[in-house]
């Protein structure tokens, strides 16, 4: 059980750390637009 919950909680934060790249990119491409949309 340990095991299987540990590889979860891994692949989570993959996912996680991928998603908080691709929305970083996102943010800085959105940064040039100021004032258009906030994301906060």
């Amino acid at each position: 059980m340990p095991e299987v919950s540990k590889g979860v909680r891994v692949r989570e934060i993959q996912t996680f750390s991928v998603y908080e790249g691709v929305f970083g990119k996102l943010k800085n491409r959105l940064g040039m637009i100021p004032g258009r949309i906030s994301l906060h």
